[in-house]
C-alpha cells in the first residue's frame, strides 16, 4: 500500500495548491483538483476508486483517504494522510 500511501500525502499538498489559488475553498474531489490545473489527471487509488479528500479534515487541515482494498472507509485497511503506519503486530526483531 505505498503508492496509495505516497498518493494521499502527494495530494494533501496539491490541495494545498488549490486553496492557495481558490481562497482557501476546499475541493469537491480530484475532478475539482484537475478543473484548477493543480492535477494533470485524476488517477484513482491502487483499488480502482476514489480518493476522498475533506478540509478542513478531522485530523489535519487537509484529510485525504483511500478506502484501500476492500473499497470502504472508515476501517482499518484504509489509507490515510494522517497519522503513521499502524504498527499492529509488528514484533521487532533485534
Amino acid at each position: 500500500g505505498d503508492t496509495a500511501k505516497n498518493e494521499v500525502i502527494k495530494t494533501v499538498g496539491l490541495v494545498e495548491m488549490y486553496q492557495l489559488k481558490k481562497k482557501g475553498k476546499c475541493p469537491s474531489g480530484m475532478d475539482d483538483l484537475k478543473k484548477a490545473g493543480v492535477l494533470a489527471r485524476v488517477k484513482p487509488d491502487p483499488w480502482g476508486n476514489n480518493y476522498k479528500i475533506a478540509c478542513p479534515g478531522e485530523h489535519d487541515a487537509i484529510d485525504v483517504s483511500s478506502a484501500g482494498p476492500d473499497g470502504e472507509f472508515g476501517n482499518d485497511d484504509d489509507i490515510t494522510s494522517w497519522g503513521g503506519e499502524k504498527d499492529e503486530g509488528d514484533e521487532d526483531d533485534g
